[in-house]
């Protein structure tokens, strides 16, 4: 009897720790799906970016930094005119989008910035022909003044097409710690998903009892729900986002909105996970009673 005792333990202990590592281990991978499909989904993103008008406002934006620069240098505005266009903005988004995420993947060693070059070398082209055309006298202080202009074009085109600026963060060490730890989490997604296959099975061999199997799965499922659906709900309600230290509106506006979705996309699996436990649990106790009725 001792001796059956014992036994017990040692296998209710040994099904704890491997629904324990289940969970976890579950976590995992649904973290490695979350990087896979949301985090390091370019789409993801430039749908954002696009649903949210992030084109329209930074092509307003350069627009009205192009005429208080053509009311300063006292140059025709049509110079300024036709540089930037919605469709341009949009392409520089989506090269550096997918650049970033390379990036973030190591399947590139820089982080993504825009460059208007070929923008200001049209505008160059223009105010070169505007000067030629006025026969005003082309000297060095001339010249250095058009430098000037062409620079400052340049300029605001460049920090206006920077949203966030995720090469400011490389500048800080947990940024390259959420590289390194999130890229493994992306890469041995299939490694997660066989390791809990491997202590699926050897949990079903250590009891041998398929209720008791099935308890343990739900117990796992929904341990492994409330350990993702607490801290998500929490921060969902608590509206953080909403509040985040960000001086322009717009970039505001949609870090908050990406961080929200981030964070429902977690309340989502995990309640997913929750219920499919408890389901799980109940049909497993039903059809155990049931067979103890039959057995009776």
């Amino acid at each position: 009897m001792e001796s059956d005792l014992i036994m017990k333990i040692i296998k209710n202990l040994s099904s704890f720790l491997i629904s324990l590592i289940m969970m976890f281990i579950l976590l995992m991978i649904q973290i490695s799906f979350f990087v896979q499909n949301v985090l390091y989904k370019p789409d993801f993103y430039l749908t954002k970016f696009q649903n949210m008008g992030l084109y329209d406002y930074i092509q307003t934006t350069i627009e009205k930094d192009n005429h208080k620069m053509a009311q300063v240098t006292n140059l025709p505005e049509d110079l300024f005119g036709g540089l930037i266009t919605k469709d341009w903005i949009k392409g520089q988004f989506e090269k550096g989008t997918k650049q970033d995420i390379d990036y973030m993947l190591y399947k590139s060693n820089n982080l993504a910035e825009p460059d208007p070059k070929s923008q200001a070398d049209i505008f160059g082209k223009k105010l070169d022909t505007y000067i030629s055309s006025k026969n005003l006298k082309y000297d060095d202080s001339v010249k250095k003044e058009l430098d000037k202009i062409k620079t400052d074009l340049y300029n605001v085109m460049k920090n206006e097409t920077t949203f966030i600026g995720m090469h400011n963060l490389n500048n800080y060490g947990f940024f390259q710690q959420f590289r390194h730890y999130s890229y493994l989490v992306y890469k041995y997604q299939t490694a997660f998903i066989i390791g809990l296959c491997v202590l699926i099975g050897l949990l079903l061999l250590l009891l041998r009892n398929k209720f008791k199997f099935f308890n343990w799965i739900a117990y796992t499922l929904i341990a492994n729900g409330m350990l993702i659906l607490i801290p998500s709900v929490t921060a969902y309600l608590s509206k953080f986002m909403d509040n985040i230290n960000i001086e322009i509106a717009i970039t505001k506006l949609i870090t908050a909105s990406i961080i929200r979705d981030y964070i429902s996309f977690f309340i989502k699996i995990g309640a997913v996970t929750f219920v499919l436990g408890i389901l799980i649990l109940l049909i497993s106790v039903k059809l155990e009673n049931r067979n103890y009725e039959i057995k009776e």
